[in-house]
């Protein structure tokens, strides 16, 4: 027996009263030991100098010592105190996982979509922080006190001034004339454009459509009624008419048209997740069917076969 437990027995006359008087020291210091793992637990706070798979082992270690000491915590207790814990730029990871299906919130599917997160973050600082691209392209980054300039052999590309913690990007005005040769008309700001220019941004649409379309959103335009465009009429050209259909239908069922959709991401209230519609090309009749398979379409084109039939019976 060491000589610190020796102080505290050495007046007990009897083995048992030893017995006693250990038993409630080590007893005490267990449950001491308990309210401060307790303690510890509902106070653990997030550091900022390492990561979330390391922050969730720490207090993962720290609920196994709680279970060791006698006491019980469930998962989902551990699972809010982690949220509880997660510092303020993660407010929006927050608002998404009370929208996760309770089956789905467990500490694994936690963990592995914080880590994720946490992933995209620092991507994301990387991008807004990294300079390097500009470097590697040849372009120097000069700045004073709320302004920097993007220079290329001492030629002045882009000027952005501070707002916040943002930068505003003082984009300069050029005109088609000087932007044509290589093509740049898209990528820049200019005055008025004609209705040749609308055509060709706005996927080569009929050019009626194109004045329509800019005369309900107010934007300027200079309008030539003989615009064209050799290419479009080139492309109209070579396209051939849908033929028109031989097939004649002269009785019930002769012909079901099928259309099968899914698996649906979310399923329905039901539970189904694909959709069968069959129309019957000489009534007309339509007729949806929602499953949780798509293996039931078979019999289900029977059921419809019948029920048309039934239906159209005295005609």
């Amino acid at each position: 027996m060491d000589e610190a437990l020796l102080v505290h027995v050495m007046t007990c006359n009897k083995a048992s009263e030893m017995w006693v008087k250990l038993t409630s020291i080590y007893e005490q210091s267990t449950e001491m030991s308990l309210q401060i793992l307790q303690g510890q637990f509902f106070s653990f706070k997030y550091d900022e100098s390492k990561d979330i798979a390391t922050h969730i082992s720490n207090l993962t270690t720290l609920v196994n010592k709680i279970k060791e000491a006698g006491e019980c915590i469930s998962e989902a207790m551990v699972i809010a105190r982690i949220i509880i814990s997660l510092p303020r730029r993660f407010q929006h990871f927050v608002s998404a996982w009370e929208s996760v299906p309770s089956a789905n919130q467990n500490l694994n599917n936690l963990t592995s979509r914080l880590m994720a997160e946490e992933k995209r973050m620092f991507e994301r600082k990387q991008n807004q922080n990294n300079s390097g691209v500009c470097m590697e392209k040849e372009y120097s980054v000069q700045g004073e006190e709320d302004i920097i300039y993007l220079k290329k052999n001492d030629k002045l590309y882009v000027e952005a001034i501070k707002n916040k913690n943002l930068f505003l990007i003082n984009i300069k005005v050029d005109t088609r004339e000087n932007c044509e040769e290589n093509n740049l008309l898209a990528g820049y700001a200019s005055g008025i454009r004609s209705i040749q220019d609308w055509h060709e941004r706005l996927a080569h649409q009929n050019f009626q459509h194109v004045r329509s379309l800019l005369k309900s959103l107010n934007i300027e335009f200079k309008d030539d009624k003989n615009a064209f465009y050799d290419y479009c009429l080139q492309g109209k050209q070579c396209r051939q008419p849908f033929r028109i259909s031989t097939t004649e239908v002269n009785e019930l069922c002769n012909t079901i048209s099928a259309d099968l959709c899914g698996p649906m991401e979310v399923p329905s209230v039901g539970g189904s997740k694909y959709f069968l519609v069959l129309k019957d090309h000489y009534s007309k009749e339509g007729n949806p069917l929602c499953d949780n398979s798509k293996h039931k379409g078979r019999d289900y084109l029977e059921k419809v076969n019948q029920q048309i039939r039934r239906c159209y019976a005295g005609l």
